[in-house]
């Protein structure tokens, strides 16, 4: 009897092809699972943020009771210690914070899960990143700063506060940035905000909550 075996030639052959397919097929897989992570810590800053202010009301009254008008974006009236120990006080106790680090105009606040939210000195604008990686990308790139793959944009504004119009749009509580959006899909790419190339990105978070909190084929992905 003669025992069957590969040859040495078919054994290479074969792992040439194993790896050419790998190499073909691991870095979609890499970023596939990179946005599939993305998709889930932005539908978990979303809840875990809404849910700490659901709290809050429910041990402080309603939202126009305790909160703070820290003035416009680009003349705050609140010092990055006032804006800490708001949001300490009324949402910080309320989630899983590793740590609080303050900036120059912002705070960072630290989650367990590695996930980095941003706080601004006027407060109702709030950004959030998945990770100290993206973080450090964020701060680091080459100056044309976008809202697409590091860093969210996401707006608490319940009420409408002294500097602001009554017909200015304000979100429900903790919502993705959607300021002067036309509420259509369409309107998302475009303009100054919008999640193009040519926008800013503040919309890019709104596309994936309007997509069912996924990052679709037509996302502008970096």
């Amino acid at each position: 009897m003669k025992n069957k075996a590969f040859t040495l030639s078919e054994v290479l052959i074969t792992l040439g092809i194993i790896s050419v397919v790998a190499a073909m097929t691991l870095p979609a897989l890499i970023q596939n699972h990179q946005k599939h992570v993305i998709e889930n810590k932005l539908k978990k800053i979303y809840t875990v943020m809404n849910q700490a202010i659901q709290h809050s009301i429910a041990e402080n009254g309603d939202v126009n009771e305790w909160v703070i008008d820290c003035g416009p974006s680009n003349s705050p009236t609140c010092t990055v210690e006032e804006t800490q120990k708001w949001f300490q006080d009324y949402i910080g106790k309320h989630l899983n914070i590793l740590k609080y680090e303050q900036k120059d105009s912002y705070i960072l606040v630290h989650l367990n899960d590695g996930s980095i939210l941003r706080v601004n000195q006027y407060l109702y604008d709030m950004a959030f990143y998945p990770d100290a990686k993206a973080l450090d990308r964020y701060n680091n790139n080459d100056g044309t700063k976008k809202y697409t793959r590091d860093c969210f944009s996401f707006r608490f504004n319940p009420v409408i506060l002294n500097h602001q119009n009554d017909t200015e749009n304000t979100s429900a509580f903790f919502e993705p940035y959607a300021h002067d959006w036309n509420g259509t899909r369409d309107g998302l790419f475009s303009g100054y905000y919008g999640c193009s190339e040519s926008g800013t990105g503040g919309y890019c978070t709104k596309l994936i909550q309007y997509d069912g909190w996924k990052i679709s084929k037509d996302y502008p992905w970096k």
